[in-house]
């Protein structure tokens, strides 16, 4: 699934910069499929480097693979809540992807937004109700993302100690023992009022070709702010920059 979606981002991407770097978050990627990986990128003329994230269980105490009523969520599900100190410092700005989805347009555009006010940006999420907001102590009409792509502040992430922010906020929701939305109810916890919205096409999940507009604003515009009009979200669907295929 990785090996997918690197290739679409390197296709797509590699010819609109003067170089990429790409991090993996590893949670325990065998070495032989890091070796193809490394290929991949190499072949595309693409820096790529692994990051290990199984410290971060150790260096806070946690366990974070039972951080959900289910307990059935690996460490990479939370592994970007430490993005900011997993990555070198000298990395301000950062696209975070998740891995099931492909790339199918350029990210240039969104690179280029000035990130000084805010600590992200992402895509509205579908399926947001008036109780996943409520049971992450967000109002009605406060945002919520789609944490599956993020355009990262790295450097106001690091200036405002918001990892800690989120290692407090995962603590709390768990012993609640009601952790809706796991990593992305601590970021939209965290980030809501300090989020920029980005459009559609840069994290278009996959059932919006099947529910179509009428019923997406059903279920998400009354609660959604400011929500996407039926024709920046037809036009998504029909030039999709991530397409992910979360459920």
């Amino acid at each position: 699934m990785l090996s997918y979606c690197l290739v679409s981002l390197l296709k797509n991407n590699i010819g609109d910069f003067d170089e990429i770097e790409i991090f993996v978050l590893d949670s325990g990627i065998k070495k032989i499929n890091k070796e193809k990986i490394r290929k991949i990128a190499h072949d595309y003329g693409a820096d790529i480097s692994f990051i290990h994230v199984a410290d971060i269980e150790e260096k806070y105490n946690l366990t974070l693979n039972k951080m959900s009523v289910k307990g059935d969520f690996s460490l990479a599900t939370y592994s970007k809540l430490f993005i900011a100190s997993l990555l070198p410092e000298t990395v301000d700005k950062v696209i975070y992807l998740d891995c099931d989805a492909l790339v199918l347009d350029s990210f240039k555009e969104i690179l280029n937004l000035d990130l000084n006010n805010y600590l992200a940006a992402g895509v509205l999420a579908l399926n947001c109700t008036a109780e996943v907001k409520k049971a992450i102590d967000l109002n009605e009409d406060d945002l919520y993302i789609n944490a599956g792509m993020l355009l990262i502040n790295l450097k106001r992430w690091r200036q405002e100690n918001v990892e800690n922010q989120f290692l407090e906020k995962l603590v709390e929701f768990n012993l609640r023992g009601k952790h809706f939305g796991m990593d992305q109810g601590v970021i939209n916890n965290v980030s809501s009022k300090n989020l920029l919205v980005l459009n559609p096409k840069y994290n278009l999940e996959g059932s919006l070709h099947n529910t179509g507009y009428d019923i997406t604003f059903k279920l998400n515009g009354n609660i959604q702010k400011n929500y996407y009009s039926r024709e920046v979200l037809d036009d998504a669907i029909e030039n999709p920059v991530f397409q992910h295929f979360c459920v």
